[in-house]
């Protein structure tokens, strides 16, 4: 596996595609150098998960910098070596948790858009209502009909 180092490449030189990934995976090299990005992305994507998976070695100085950020701003972090099935599933996890974000926000958009409609057709019937407003008090016994001296007042124009 080729690494941005490898290529010749470094973190600022690589645009990094502002909603359109779904996971990042740094190691203590990429992430020392797009802290900063990443974090930006992460805060322009919420309420969306954007998921970031951190890899390092398993001695202590190596993973030190992905334990302290785990949870806070990293999601997971596999220790290498590892096996590829343990890669594939942690993957397999965060990319689950980026399309429930994805449905729940797709599920949001449309109850927003429902309850915004139903909002503004009781506005209109609020608007519209038409009041009944008695001309002189009620008396127990009368009748509430209309010509008993109830008149009929409408807010709509």
């Amino acid at each position: 596996m080729r690494t941005l180092r490898d290529a010749g490449l470094t973190p600022e030189s690589v645009t990094l595609p502002d909603g359109k990934a779904d996971l990042v995976i740094v190691d203590a090299w990429a992430w020392e150098h797009s802290r900063e990005r990443l974090r930006s992305v992460r805060e322009n994507a919420y309420p969306l998960v954007f998921p970031i998976l951190a890899i390092a070695g398993k001695e202590t100085a190596s993973a030190a910098w992905a334990y302290r950020e785990l949870g806070a701003d990293i999601d997971d972090l596999v220790e290498l070596p590892t096996s590829r099935a343990v890669l594939l599933s942690r993957v397999g996890n965060l990319l689950r948790l980026r399309r429930l974000s994805l449905t729940q926000a797709d599920h949001h958009r449309s109850t927003q858009q429902k309850l915004n409609a139903v909002n503004r057709a009781l506005q209109t019937l609020h608007a519209c209502n038409e009041i009944w407003l008695p001309s002189r008090a009620w008396r127990p016994g009368e009748s509430r009909s209309l010509p008993g001296g109830w008149a009929r007042r409408s807010r709509c124009p």
